[in-house]
């Protein structure tokens, strides 16, 4: 009886609960049932019910052959060739288009078809991250900080903080969606970390604001003297002495665009921190 058993693992090795049974697993039931062995003894053989022996016994009686037949439903717009050539294309490149996929195919299938084909692995795409994950030792900056200012900490909350924004007809860094798995969230390949799209229309405004209260927004003016004609440092002194000004009681810390020393920054940063020297201003 054990060789029997042994049989039975071997002629059908690793198949899953809830799966069907081989061609050649399915015939030697029925060799087993035609030897005289009941169909309770045979489902034990292949560690399954003998209800589903009974049925392949009767399956065969009626269409006289134990292959795979045919299923009810519409087959598989995609073959296995091209679904694994779907595959492919996203690991190549992760931020891919649906309709890049679909003109893959020469667009003989729909988007709906391709996102069934891609579930399976990716569940959907993900909006990309648009900056790596900080490093330890930038991590270990920002903590320090953080300690140093615990004992002043409602002096923090008084500190004027001010930043810019620009308002443009069109995102100069869109959201990108990639194919990723939980754990490729910092993956630099799955990073949005370019900009794709020149805005043709681009404004800059000015604010501060602090724990009890804010200053008004102020819109920004180009520089007619600068290259291009952009913002500069012209720029930037307007906007803190219309914004900042009439904001400032001479009892608070003010603090510029997170600008830390006069020294190795952007030309607008350097203007702001002489620009707070000369008002006598703490920074």
């Amino acid at each position: 009886m054990s060789n029997e058993r042994r049989f039975g693992d071997i002629i059908s090795p690793n198949r899953q609960k809830g799966y069907e049974f081989s061609p050649e697993a399915k015939g030697a039931m029925l060799v087993l049932l035609h030897t005289g062995m009941s169909a309770r003894a045979v489902g034990a053989e292949f560690r399954t019910d003998h209800k589903v022996v009974m049925k392949i016994k009767k399956r065969f009686d009626e269409t006289g052959t134990i292959q795979y037949q045919p299923r009810s439903g519409r087959p598989h717009k995609l073959t296995r060739a091209e679904r694994r050539y779907i595959m492919r294309m996203i690991r190549k490149d992760r931020l891919i288009t649906w309709d890049a996929l679909v003109d893959s195919l020469d667009a003989r299938v729909s988007k709906r078809t391709i996102r069934r084909t891609v579930a399976l692995y990716y569940k959907r795409k993900w909006k990309a991250l648009e900056r790596p994950k900080l490093d330890a030792d930038m991590t270990r900056v920002r903590l320090r900080w953080c300690q140093a200012w615990l004992e002043d900490i409602d002096e923090l909350g008084e500190m004027i903080n001010s930043d810019e924004v620009s308002v443009q007809n069109k995102s100069s860094n869109p959201n990108v969606y990639a194919f990723r798995l939980p754990h490729e969230k910092y993956n630099k390949e799955v990073i949005n970390q370019s900009d794709h799209v020149k805005p043709t229309i681009s404004m800059m405004f000015w604010a501060g604001m602090w724990k009890t209260g804010r200053t008004a927004i102020i819109t920004m003016i180009r520089d007619p003297n600068a290259r291009r004609g952009g913002y500069s440092a012209w720029s930037y002194q307007l906007a803190l002495r219309d914004g900042l000004l009439p904001s400032y009681d001479g009892t608070r810390r003010f603090q510029q665009d997170n600008a830390k020393s006069p020294y190795g920054q952007d030309d607008y940063k350097l203007a702001a921190c002489q620009w707070n020297r000369a008002f006598g201003m703490a920074a």
